[in-house]
């Protein structure tokens, strides 16, 4: 096992700096990035529970931490679970109910994302889900801004989904474009949330954001869909 992990280690290193060689027969672009741990593990997570977090203190002025604990249970989270029930049976409910500590908002000045309790396939169905109530509860001056960064988000990924290994020239570009959107919609946001003079913060930004914008920079240049390409070399190859 030892000499085959050796072996397994030349051999990345070798298709690593022989890609050229290899490129026009393969026609796959170096470093692929990791959809699951950059959206549905990292930039879905952050959106989800800063976007809803943010909601409910426009929509409650007078929003304690104890309120949005209940709300996130009583409120948010039976949305969540009916929108499920309305969906086709492939759609992943998850039991976890919403509090305050899942959503890592049990203080003020900490910046909200989903705890690890929500796992991969759920957090990509909870971004639909999250668009959908963002939608139909447009509140406060920046509802709109809300509404349409995650509808960003959740565009991609069923732009994703919907297509095959490579996407051609305009699907591509309406690919980049909902994705791109969605993040400087959140950035426009966390730039106000900077701004706040009562103490609440609620728009954190981590390196997977760069993440994102180095995957739509990959799907420009080489027009493969990242979801497909998962299939094709799994991260365990380069990295058990």
């Amino acid at each position: 096992m030892f000499l085959f992990r050796i072996f397994q280690g030349f051999l990345g290193l070798f298709l690593i700096s022989s890609f050229h060689l290899f490129q026009p027969f393969l026609a796959y672009a170096p470093f692929p990035k990791d959809l699951l741990h950059v959206l549905h593990q990292g930039v879905g997570m952050v959106f989800i529970a800063a976007l809803v977090c943010d909601h409910l203190n426009s929509k409650h002025p007078n929003l304690t931490l104890n309120m949005l604990d209940q709300l996130l249970a009583h409120t948010v989270y039976p949305h969540y679970r009916d929108w499920c029930r309305r969906r086709p049976p492939h759609v992943t409910t998850c039991s976890h109910r919403f509090n305050a500590a899942r959503f890592n908002k049990e203080k003020w000045k900490q910046l909200p994302e989903l705890n690890s309790v929500y796992k991969a396939a759920v957090v990509k169905d909870m971004m639909s889900w999250c668009a959908d109530y963002l939608k139909e509860e447009m509140v406060g001056p920046q509802g709109t801004t809300r509404a349409y960064a995650m509808f960003g988000i959740a565009a991609f990924q069923k732009q994703l989904d919907s297509n095959g290994p490579f996407f051609d020239q305009a699907t591509a570009g309406k690919v980049i474009n909902h994705a791109r959107s969605g993040l400087l919609f959140y950035q426009e946001l966390a730039g106000l949330d900077r701004g706040r003079v009562d103490g609440k913060r609620f728009y954190k930004i981590t390196p997977k954001f760069h993440s994102l914008i180095e995957m739509l920079l990959y799907i420009g240049e080489t027009k493969r869909n990242p979801r497909q390409l998962e299939s094709i070399l799994p991260n365990s190859f380069w990295f058990s």
